[in-house]
């Protein structure tokens, strides 16, 4: 239908370049007929002159009503490319509509809602699984760390002795590996000079 809507165009077009040019035509016969009508006119011919001045008038008529079909024609031309836009403004409606159906068949609304609630759930659940697995490790790491960090303290201040005293525990005897002397810590040398 639009091809048939444009082939319509092309010959009204067609049409209105041809009247275009009638109408050039007829208004450069209407200024020979005006020159000839003064020519007679200086002649005395009276008769002539009034034929002739009929004949501008007709002339005059004729351009008028060519100017009137050719807007008659160009109203034509503009009411088809409103059909025309019409028409493909329609086929995109259909063909949206189309899709849009399409999706809606593929596409299950309440369904979907639903997987990614689960999904919003179950990543939830990995999340908080996650966090106390996390305080789990941190906890075991950080008192296995403080209590082997103490345990240096002690020993490097020769400690561990004087907390199991005020304890009231007895003290572990130091076993002295075989075959080797007892090296002198150098922290305890300074405890004993203080305390002398």
């Amino acid at each position: 239908m639009k091809e048939k809507a444009r082939e319509w165009q092309r010959q009204i077009r067609s049409e209105q370049r041809r009247l275009d040019r009638d109408c050039t035509k007829i208004r450069n016969e209407e200024v020979k007929l005006k020159k000839e009508t003064q020519a007679m006119a200086a002649k005395g011919q009276i008769q002539s002159v009034k034929t002739l001045a009929k004949q501008i008038v007709r002339s005059r008529k004729a351009a008028a009503r060519l100017e009137r079909t050719k807007c008659s024609m160009t109203a034509v031309n503009l009411n088809l490319t409103t059909a025309i836009a019409s028409m493909s403004t329609a086929t995109s409606l259909k063909m949206s509509a189309g899709v849009m159906k399409e999706m809606n068949r593929l596409m299950n609304v309440p369904e979907l809602q639903r997987t990614m609630e689960d999904m919003r759930r179950e990543m939830a659940r990995a999340e908080i699984t996650d966090e106390m697995m996390e305080e789990g490790f941190e906890d075991e790491d950080d008192e296995a760390d403080i209590d082997s960090e103490v345990a240096k303290v002690f020993d490097e201040l020769a400690l561990t002795q004087m907390m199991a005293e005020a304890r009231g525990e007895a003290p572990a005897p130091e076993v002295a590996a075989p075959g080797a002397e007892p090296a002198e810590d150098p922290l305890m040398a300074r405890l004993a000079k203080l305390q002398s």
